[in-house]
């Protein structure tokens, strides 16, 4: 399994980004992507043609969170920003809309 981060160029410079908490704690099981609006990542591009990553993200509001995906996935895609600046992200990519998602339900709202 692997995590990509896809961050933006904003959060990557902050010091209290906690992608790169998870880049040292995954070392090779974890790859940093900037997030570049007109030039998505190739690689990125093949996994999701392949439909071998799921986009970890909440549920839309008219859908319910699943917790399970219907196909093999070893690949989960997570958007390392704010969530003003990841939801931007989510909606001026096409290929991140398209990708499967992953949304974890939880008892008690995000504090």
């Amino acid at each position: 399994m692997k995590i990509w981060l896809l961050t933006h160029q904003r959060e990557s410079l902050k010091k209290t980004n906690t992608g790169q908490l998870v880049q040292q704690t995954l070392a090779d099981e974890c790859e940093t992507l900037i997030w570049q609006r007109k030039q998505p990542d190739a690689r990125l591009l093949t996994l999701i043609e392949q439909q071998s990553i799921a986009l970890l993200y909440p549920a839309k509001e008219d859908e319910p969170a699943t917790s399970t995906i219907d196909i093999a996935i070893d690949n989960f895609i997570i958007i390392d920003s704010t969530w003003q600046q990841a939801q931007k992200m989510l909606n001026q990519s096409p290929y991140l809309q398209a990708t499967p998602r992953l949304s974890l339900s939880f008892d008690q709202p995000s504090s």
